[in-house]
């Protein structure tokens, strides 16, 4: 049943990019990211549920091992940690 949850999650934050992906296909409301960024950033400072933020968490420690491996190109390091420093920027502070 935890696993349910734990995917469940994952899901909710992984549809932001298909959401970009119908706006920018024409199949999607122009408001579509912008609404769901907002209830993204409401899920990600509930301090009731800190599920989404520990998810986030999670993920960027994982991209940062993944990148900083001797195998990675140097273009898509620098893209992945401008990547990471820019979504950071966007997360709300008020944690």
């Amino acid at each position: 049943m935890l696993s349910f949850f734990a995917a469940n999650r994952a899901v909710s934050v992984f549809t932001y990019s298909s959401h970009l992906y119908l706006v920018n296909s024409g199949q999607g409301s122009l408001l579509l990211p912008f609404i769901y960024y907002r209830f993204l950033t409401l899920r990600y400072t509930s301090r009731r549920n800190p599920y989404c933020r520990t998810l986030f968490t999670e993920l960027r420690i994982l991209l940062e091992h993944f990148i900083m491996k001797p195998a990675c190109p140097a273009f898509f390091r620098r893209m992945c940690l401008n990547s990471i420093a820019f979504i950071s920027r966007l997360a709300p502070t008020g944690v």
